[in-house]
């Protein structure tokens, strides 16, 4: 295998009433993936796309009323996309929280050493449900949030950014 080559599909999965996550992705390095139409509901958690860095994307996934979060962003663009050109996409989320927890999309501090000057776009989603915030990042650390949203649709408050984010966090919403 090449670490430049897609080797993993996941496509077309569901997952209901599961304990912990729907999806529990924690693989650094790994080279560009996409998880495909994947639909959870009732889980703890749907997505969440952890790691340090890697390059795993997720493309017209439907989450909806997890107990804690929908989607949990951990990991940050692998050093391999600045070299490819690549990065983490979200494209044609639709994540619906329905009240039961504080954000549909919850960004964690990142923990990659050296961090990463890729940005990670989510396009063409929905996000609701949130009772804070649609997209929350209510923690600091010390490296910087690089996010674009791309023709993305928020139910009632888009964003809730915590103290102590990194002055060179950039959220870009178009």
């Amino acid at each position: 295998h090449s670490r430049d080559k897609n080797i993993w599909i996941f496509e077309e999965n569901l997952a209901h009433n599961n304990r912990h996550s729907g999806i529990y992705f924690w693989q650094n390095g790994a080279p560009r993936t996409i998880v495909d139409r994947f639909t959870a509901y009732h889980c703890g958690q749907g997505i969440f796309a952890g790691s340090y860095s890697n390059l795993v994307s997720y493309r017209d996934c439907t989450i909806y009323a997890r107990e804690t979060n929908g989607l949990i962003i951990s990991a940050l663009p692998s050093r391999q996309g600045r070299r490819s050109g690549e990065t983490i996409t979200y494209e044609g989320m639709y994540i619906d929280q329905d009240g039961l927890s504080d954000y549909a999309v919850h960004i964690t501090k990142h923990l990659a050493r050296g961090g990463s000057d890729r940005v990670t776009i989510l396009e063409d989603g929905t996000f609701m449900g949130g009772r804070v915030a649609q997209i929350g990042i209510p923690d600091g650390g010390k490296h910087p949030q690089l996010y674009d949203f791309v023709d993305c649709t928020f139910e009632g408050n888009a964003f809730w950014l915590g103290d102590g984010l990194p002055e060179q966090t950039v959220l870009r919403v178009e």
